[in-house]
């Protein structure tokens, strides 16, 4: 019977686990469209759920998403370098102190947008997994899925390919369990099913999957309705709006102008707004690194960041400074963190938890919460002076630059996909080599020349990169036209085929001074036309230097101290339209970017109101347990209370209860009749008097349609409940070959 009972509760687990998966595969084409981050973070939870769901018991099912969602959210939110434990613990107060603050009417902040946001998601889990037990509910979805797949396939640069195969096998494996769950019941007693079952559906789904792969495929027959050519390319792209933006992983297209006022800049000298460095070169566009937890760091607003220059750049003259930025438009995601090159010091920064922000050591990155509109930070900027003439003097032959440079830098910013082409780095060779460079600086400014004197920059007709196309090959020997991202890419890719270690940055060229305010000329007006990229070329003996290859673009840099008084204006004043292609996806907070969250000293402001909510805790637990305990009772006390209203619904009730309860502790056949019980009614010590009127009453009221009235209500109730009460009061479980728990429950 155990074994039985064992072999129930693996069978709703593993089809608790096959609607986790299929659930799980929509979050990495959400990723990558931007609308979620860290989608390998929600493996957990989802295990978390799927560990709970087979279980029948409803409260199991919402302890373990209460679980997923509390423990996402102490785990990614807590304060750097604290312990999980310290943040389980504290956790929540900072979630009762937004929920507060969210009904004062202030918007929604992590992490209690995070937990809403699981919490959701296990609703959904439950729901798919409701439906995978009714076949008509579930076709619905995967076909519903399916098209959802579909047109991210076709409309966006996302192609889910492989995620539409895993929910097809998905539901046809579900249909064939559900199949099997039907023969199952009506198979001869003895006789094993699934045997021959399990190993049919999986024939069917492998050879269903491999005909799918190798059948050959047409190409569409009508256009993509965002303008893109066959796989992804053709000419002129996808039509995007400019703007700044951190998904970076899919490039190319033309794009219009946007000059919609995004930031603006209180600064004594204009400066880029260096926003995200990104190491990883996928052949379509450009990723993060990937990162350990040693190379996060945690630093805390208004104290110097420990140990910058080991990440930036070091031994060049620069000019410390401050800079206020102010976010004029939501369109900007400030989660990366925009500066100057390079910030020093964060000295006001709203939105952390407990004044801390992380850093990530081996890009740069500033990580920091995403601000709203009319919210404004402060930072320390030290910006270099002119370091070319610095670097012309630097005799470090290209050559041997790779065997100067740290193993991390190498690992990260040498990297290049094994599918790149050979004619991009054969390239690379032959300008060096024309140019007659020796130097590194040297070979950077050949690759630089070569590309602005023999490309054009051009915002419209520029196209996608095919799927087997590389997009640096693409723009160097195919559409050799394109904007600061087809130019700052082809750098830094030709570089590192020389071993030269570069890395890729976006971000907000100078803008514009304002001078609609007479008392201060210290101001600068950012739009999205001013979105940027460029690249950061690392030094053996100064560490990483910023250049911009794109043609009548000028990287700013400080004046000297003495002649700071007059500061230069900035270069993009006279430039073409600044360019940053793919249209900015919407990107809502990240979901598990560690460190993040509102601001919030609740434990500090009151150690009372922390011990008066642990009470209140302890408290709802007692009282959950003491139901827990008493649910029966509880139970018992409901059904009596019906009897006096509705006795024919409360013994229609009692009546499914008594057999549930029955063919949990006995060996009854689903086929038995009422008069079959009384052996087991004896045993728990009905007489046979009260069991011989209680069959027939039963039998007239369930058979013969008889109303249930007057004392053979009286009489009904009393024999029942108490059989049910004996019933309940029975500790023992007897030996039975079958078992209740129905799997679809």
């Amino acid at each position: 019977m155990r074994r039985f009972r064992h072999t129930k509760v693996l069978e709703r687990g593993a089809h608790a686990l096959i609607c986790a998966v299929w659930l799980f595969s929509f979050f990495p084409p959400l990723s990558q469209l931007g609308l979620i981050s860290g989608p390998t973070t929600f493996i957990l939870p989802f295990l978390v759920l799927a560990l709970s769901m087979a279980f029948r018991w409803w409260w199991i099912r919402g302890l373990g998403a209460l679980v997923a969602a509390y423990g996402y959210v102490a785990y990614y939110w807590r304060p750097g370098h604290t312990s999980f434990a310290f943040s389980v613990v504290h956790m929540p107060g900072i979630l009762l102190r937004q929920v507060v603050t969210s009904f004062a009417g202030l918007s929604l902040a992590d992490p209690l947008q995070t937990f809403l946001f699981v919490c959701c998601v296990a609703i959904v889990y439950w729901i798919v997994a409701y439906a995978s037990y009714r076949s008509r509910l579930w076709m619905f979805y995967n076909v519903l899925a399916i098209v959802v797949l579909a047109v991210v396939d076709g409309n966006t640069p996302v192609h889910p390919s492989g995620e539409l195969v895993v929910v097809v096998a998905l539901f046809l494996v579900v249909l064939g369990l559900n199949q099997l769950q039907r023969v199952s019941f009506f198979a001869a007693a003895g006789s094993k099913p699934g045997i021959r079952f399990y190993p049919a559906v999986l024939a069917l789904v492998a050879i269903g999957l491999l005909v799918g792969y190798a059948t050959p495929k047409e190409p569409p027959l009508w256009p993509n309705p965002l303008g893109k050519g066959p796989d992804g390319g053709g000419g002129g792209g996808g039509i995007q709006t400019i703007g700044y933006q951190l998904d970076n992983s899919h490039l190319g297209g033309s794009f219009v102008a946007s000059d919609e006022q995004v930031l603006s800049v209180t600064s004594p000298y204009p400066t880029y707004l260096r926003g995200q460095t990104l190491s990883t070169y996928t052949g379509k566009g450009w990723t993060s690194a990937q990162l350990t937890d040693a190379q996060m760091s945690q630093q805390t607003v208004g104290q110097k960041i420990s140990s910058v220059g080991a990440y930036t750049y070091h031994n060049l003259p620069s000019v410390a400074f401050n800079q206020t930025i102010t976010v004029d438009s939501d369109s900007v995601n400030t989660s990366d963190l925009l500066g100057g090159y390079r910030v020093d010091n964060v000295l006001k920064l709203p939105g952390t938890y407990q004044n801390h922000f992380a850093i990530d050591t081996a890009q740069g990155n500033i990580q920091a919460p995403n601000l709203q509109q009319g919210e404004s930070y402060e930072v320390e900027t030290e910006e270099l002076q002119d370091p070319y003439a610095v670097l012309m003097k630097d005799d470090t032959p290209v050559s041997g630059v790779e065997a100067k440079v740290p193993s991390d830098v190498a690992q990260n910013d040498l990297q290049l996909p094994s599918e790149l082409p050979q004619d991009v780095g054969a390239l690379a060779r032959h300008i060096v080599e024309e140019s007659g460079a020796k130097t590194e600086y040297a070979a950077v400014m050949a690759i630089i020349q070569y590309l602005q004197a023999n490309y054009t920059y051009q915002t419209t007709d520029v196209p996608v990169p095919g799927k087997r196309q590389d997009y640096v090959e693409q723009f160097l020997f195919e559409s050799k036209v394109g904007y600061c991202n087809n130019f700052s890419s082809a750098t830094a890719v030709m570089l590192r085929t020389l071993g030269v270690p570069t890395r890729w940055v976006t971000g907000f060229a100078a803008g514009s001074q304002d001078f609609s305010d007479a008392s201060s000329t210290n101001k600068y007006i950012i739009t999205n036309d001013d979105a940027h990229s460029w690249v950061e070329v690392y030094f053996p003996d100064y560490g990483w230097i910023p250049f911009d290859p794109t043609p009548n673009f000028q990287m700013p840099f400080a004046a000297p101290k003495e002649t700071a008084s007059t500061p230069p204006s900035s270069p993009s004043a006279s430039t073409p339209p600044k360019a940053q292609p793919p249209a900015r996806q919407p990107t809502p907070q990240p979901a598990g970017a560690q460190g993040g969250g509102s601001t919030t000293r609740f434990w500090s402001d009151s150690r009372m109101v922390h011990a008066a909510l642990w009470g209140l805790c302890g408290c709802l637990l007692a009282a959950a347990v003491v139901l827990f305990a008493s649910r029966t009772k509880w139970m018992l006390y409901r059904l009596e209370r019906q009897w006096q209203i509705e006795p024919r619904r409360a013994f229609a009730r009692a009546y499914g209860l008594l057999w549930r309860r029955l063919r949990r502790q006995y060996r009854i056949d689903r086929a038995a009749t009422l008069r079959e019980l009384w052996p087991f009614a004896s045993h728990v010590g009905i007489a046979q008097a009260e069991y011989t009127a209680w069959v027939q009453a039963a039998e007239r009221v369930l058979y013969g349609g008889e109303p249930l009235s007057g004392e053979d209500a009286a009489a009904m109730r009393q024999s029942t409940m108490n059989w049910l009460r004996l019933l309940y009061q029975s500790k023992r479980r007897h030996n039975s070959p079958i078992d209740d728990i129905d799997p679809t429950r």
